[in-house]
């Protein structure tokens, strides 16, 4: 039942909301969906993808379950289902079933303007919670409460968004992920229309300026930067092609403009930054973080934990005695590599991310579908790739319900 598939992206990031414990709003629809395809009599497979599939997810099986039983420790149940079940049910499975192609569109506009909506309630949550102090999640049911906060020079709180998710970082790297997206819409649609003034092109800036805005209202270091390397990535396909296109063609005007465009979606965000405190004092935070500036506890027991990941995998980088969650189960790398680098060791961390990997490409070197190219379907999915360098819960990244739709972009 498609239902259930439309309602698992409507709600990826949706890790707190209406959640019990690990029973989230996601988990639930892709438990229905997956459940949901045995009723299926019509139902057609991706051959070519089942056989990616097939053997290198076998692989994956038998190395946790092996490696569980070797080296099991008091949490290694609960590790070894969330190692196989959330890949499975996220992503493998229903990138194996065949869509039409009328709801392949729906499916894309679910995910991506549902991150849209995301981006309005983060808006709204952070300046009633700064001008009001009223928090506006507390209407919903959560599973966790936020108190993720920061304080301006002139001693006022602020209380980061963080919408539907346990945390703000997941608000922000899912938005991060649509705001590159519609990136790549603005840039092709205006490239292939070449009108700056038309409509449909004023309606994708307005949407690129509410969800940067909405990244920053996350006072998340990590969306910020990836978001930044999201334009990055763009700025050079563009520079790019206006080389090519004026060695070639003698015409390259076209990129010229289109990062100017860029640039142009930039401009209300510093306009606010010199004019609005609460926006520039987010803003100032995120920089300090990222630049590791050691006031912050953050960074400083960010760095602790990157050293002591960094010497359990120099310690045993093969991974022989390891398994999920060995050391995880304290607390993860806050980096899902670094995460299972230590807990895998290098041979079990191939494995474990070989899927993921064939999954990925198959999906960027599928026929385009929506207007973009390879480079634009690998910076789209790189985005995501990336903030698990900064974060370590992987069931919680937007790469799962990517890969289901790359194909279709």
């Amino acid at each position: 039942m498609l239902i259930f598939l439309y309602f698992f992206l409507l709600t990826a990031s949706w890790t707190s909301a209406f959640s019990f414990g690990a029973f989230s709003l996601p988990f639930l629809f892709a438990c229905l969906y997956n459940f949901s395809l045995i009723f299926k009599s019509d139902l057609k497979l991706k051959r070519n993808l089942l056989k990616i599939l097939l053997l290198p997810f076998s692989f994956v099986l038998i190395y946790i379950f092996s490696t569980s039983i070797f080296n099991y420790h008091e949490k290694t149940l609960n590790y070894t289902l969330a190692y196989t079940i959330f890949p499975f049910l996220y992503c493998y499975i229903p990138s194996l079933i065949k869509i039409n192609y009328p709801e392949r569109k729906k499916l894309i506009n679910v995910f991506f303007y549902g991150c849209f909506i995301v981006a309005i309630f983060s808006i709204l949550e952070f300046l009633i919670r700064y001008y009001f102090g009223f928090d506006i999640t507390s209407l919903i049911p959560h599973a966790k409460e936020n108190f993720a906060f920061t304080t301006t020079d002139k001693g006022h709180v602020l209380f980061r968004s963080r919408a539907f998710s346990t945390e703000p970082m997941i608000t922000g790297i899912f938005l991060s992920t649509s705001f590159h997206y519609f990136l790549l819409e603005l840039t092709n649609y205006f490239e292939n229309r070449r009108n700056i003034l038309e409509k449909k092109i004023k309606i994708k800036i307005i949407i690129i300026w509410i969800i940067l805005l909405a990244i920053i209202s996350t006072g998340s270091a990590t969306s910020v930067v990836i978001s930044l390397f999201g334009i990055l990535l763009i700025f050079l396909r563009n520079i790019y092609l206006m080389i090519k296109s004026f060695l070639f063609r003698g015409n390259g005007f076209i990129h010229l403009i289109s990062n100017c465009i860029l640039i142009i979606c930039l401009a209300p965000v510093l306009i606010i930054y010199f004019n609005y405190d609460p926006v520039k004092t987010s803003i100032n935070m995120v920089l300090d973080k990222f630049l590791l500036d050691t006031n912050y506890n953050s960074v400083i027991a960010r760095t602790s934990i990157f050293q002591d990941y960094y010497g359990l995998f120099l310690n045993d980088p093969f991974g022989l005695s390891g398994t999920v969650g060995k050391y995880s189960k304290d607390g993860s790398a806050i980096n899902w590599f670094l995460t299972l680098l230590g807990d895998l060791g290098f041979i079990g961390t191939i494995i474990f991310l070989f899927p993921l990997t064939l999954f990925s490409f198959n999906g960027i070197k599928s026929p385009s579908r929506n207007g973009l190219t390879l480079y634009d379907k690998f910076s789209l999915i790189l985005i995501p790739i990336t903030s698990l360098m900064f974060h370590g819960t992987f069931y919680a990244s937007p790469i799962w319900p990517l890969i289901i739709l790359i194909p279709y972009l």
